[in-house]
């Protein structure tokens, strides 16, 4: 079954838009409704109504993989974290960030919804703690800023997914390039957070709420600048990372995990084109950002 799983994931793989297509929908050559898994996209679509469709392709991709029973809860958890984002959409536009909201097309953990119901912080912290998330009902912050409450939400959607490698029945090698992925992503998170609130806040955080979850002190220490800067950096050894992992694990559930971090990076590239354009940034510009393999 997993094996199975794995020759699904490369026939989605080969379906990634290449560099050669971002140069082409950048120059305005080639449109995106061209390509076939974006077909369905129309010109006359307004902006929102574009991202929304390029997103669920990303996850109808992923939810293809997500009804195989031996690798669901991992792309389950996968897919999860479009909803984290959400959450913390909804909770600065409830906190005083009074703008339009684009959620992404995406539910599971409380359901759009449900979300959108919330009007107050505390209701959705009440509502988390039923979740896998397991949110606490009232957490102890230590400062007024919406940052800390963002970075609490990512700390807790790291431990469900470590949680849920650990819970995958699988080789141990698998399981090990899983969570150096994991830890990997989460430290660049890290020092993201670190250059918004304090290293004294995160630590506090991760000691109260997860203990168990780490850093790469390797990593950690090449990232340094701005959050910008950081988040540029940890890009890139992100990619560097998963080009030579993909090599390594072409037929087991590792490629899994590789493959979403591929796919969400197309669709992140697609979104920086398309509003880009709408912009009305140069192609130069436009390129200069988009995350390439």
């Amino acid at each position: 079954m997993e094996t199975y799983a794995v020759v699904r994931a490369h026939g989605i793989k080969s379906r990634l838009l290449a560099k050669q297509d971002y140069e082409a929908l950048v120059a305005g050559t080639k449109q995106l409704w061209e390509f076939p898994d974006y077909a369905h996209i129309s010109e006359q679509d307004p902006l929102e109504k574009k991202l929304e469709k390029v997103y669920k392709v990303y996850i109808d991709r992923m939810s293809l993989l997500a009804k195989i029973p031996k690798i669901s809860d991992l792309v389950i958890a996968l897919l999860d974290w479009l909803e984290v984002e959400n959450i913390k959409f909804h909770l600065r536009f409830i906190t005083g960030y009074q703008r339009p909201v684009l959620y992404y097309p995406y539910s599971r953990l409380l359901g759009l919804e449900k979300l959108k119901s919330l009007s107050t912080e505390s209701s959705i912290w009440e509502a988390l703690s039923d979740t896998p998330l397991k949110a606490p009902k009232i957490p102890a912050f230590t400062t007024g800023l919406i940052a800390e409450r963002e970075a609490l939400l990512e700390i807790l959607y790291y431990r469900y997914f470590m949680n849920t490698i650990a819970n995958l029945k699988w080789r141990k090698d698998v399981t090990m390039t899983l969570t150096n992925f994991v830890i990997s992503n989460f430290t660049v998170r890290y020092a993201f957070w670190t250059k918004l609130l304090s290293e004294d806040v995160m630590h506090y955080l991760i000691e109260l709420y997860a203990p168990g979850l780490n850093v790469h002190s390797w990593l950690l220490e090449s990232l340094k600048g701005t959050s910008t800067e950081i988040l540029q950096k940890g890009m890139t050894v992100m990619i560097s990372h998963a080009v030579k992992e993909i090599r390594m694990h072409p037929l087991d559930p590792a490629y899994i995990y590789i493959l979403n971090f591929l796919l969400l990076t197309e669709a992140q590239n697609i979104e920086k084109i398309l509003i880009g354009k709408e912009l009305g940034m140069t192609k130069e510009i436009i390129l200069s950002n988009l995350n390439l393999f």
